[in-house]
């Protein structure tokens, strides 16, 4: 599994925005955000088809979960309202958050670039360290940058595309 918790909030960062410390899955992706960095895996690439035939359409695993997620075997099950999962013998049982309990989450879509709306830049600024984290939660040894011009996202791709990407906000020179 993807190592998308990387990409949440902190604790103390997410306090002010607890929807940060979550990790969003739907039935086409995950998604983590810190609102530095944001990481989008394809569902399919992390769960079964029949996990995400069983899951609600949308819901909330809280980062920390999901770093216990990543240690199970492939074999999760979807079970009232929880993630049924096994770390060598012995069984692990996450709970799933819903939006109403948590608060919504972020409208991401809105801050990913286009693709075809590239342009010349001049200068900028990029956080090595996130740009790295960012990398580790795609899960791929190398990533493509993709500018959109000054002060606007980064498209970050995985060279080996899966389906995974993410965006960098860009700092200013």
């Amino acid at each position: 599994m993807k190592k998308l918790h990387l990409c949440c909030a902190s604790k103390k960062e997410g306090q002010f925005r607890p929807t940060l410390n979550y990790i969003l899955v739907t039935k086409q992706e995950c998604v983590a955000t810190n609102a530095n960095i944001m990481a989008i895996i394809p569902s399919k690439e992390i769960f079964t088809e029949q996990f995400i035939e069983d899951m609600p359409e949308r819901f909330l695993i809280h980062r920390d979960d999901w770093a216990q997620l990543i240690k199970c075997k492939i074999d999760l099950e979807f079970i009232n309202n929880s993630i049924k999962a096994f770390i060598g013998n012995r069984e692990l049982t996450i709970k799933i958050h819903t939006e109403e309990s948590i608060g919504k989450y972020p409208q991401y879509k809105d801050v990913i670039p286009l693709i075809k709306t590239q342009s010349s830049i001049r200068d900028v600024g990029v956080n090595a360290e996130l740009l790295s984290t960012l990398q580790i939660a795609l899960d791929c040894p190398a990533v493509k940058l993709t500018f959109h011009g000054n002060n606007k996202a980064i498209y970050v791709s995985a060279i080996n595309y899966d389906g995974s990407y993410g965006i960098i906000m860009p700092f200013i020179l």
